[in-house]
């Protein structure tokens, strides 16, 4: 059984509510959460009982639908639970040039009517 349950998922219909109740269940209760993907993939709801339950030992909540989170939301005073701001990159140094890079490489091959890189893929969602 896992220890550590770590989510990055894309918003999709596959994606949607796949951590639920049901599968949350499964979970031993030393076993910790991490989402940094969407929270439409996970029952927070759920998580949040089984943390003042004492059914999970603890949750880092990144995402948050809608962001920010109110300060009056029941979030805050749930036992065992990290919140974190839901930021794109911490590497102020190099985020901002690698963004450009990319950027530029994508206008130019859009000029030259080249592939894009990193295409969102319609079909999957992301």
């Amino acid at each position: 059984l896992a220890d550590i349950l770590y989510l990055a998922l894309p918003v999709t219909p596959e994606t949607r509510g796949l951590i639920n109740q049901q599968r949350l269940n499964l979970l031993k209760p030393s076993c910790g959460i991490v989402n940094i993907g969407r929270q439409s993939a996970t029952d927070y709801e759920a998580i949040c009982e089984m943390l003042k339950t004492n059914k999970l030992a603890g949750a880092l909540l990144d995402v948050f639908t809608p962001e920010p989170i109110a300060s009056n939301s029941y979030l805050w005073n749930v036992p065992n639970l990290i919140i974190t701001p839901h930021v794109l990159a911490d590497d102020a140094e190099k985020y901002i040039p690698t963004t450009l890079d990319l950027f530029m490489c994508n206008l130019e091959n859009f000029i030259l009517d080249r592939p894009l890189i990193n295409q969102v893929d319609k079909k999957f969602g992301y």
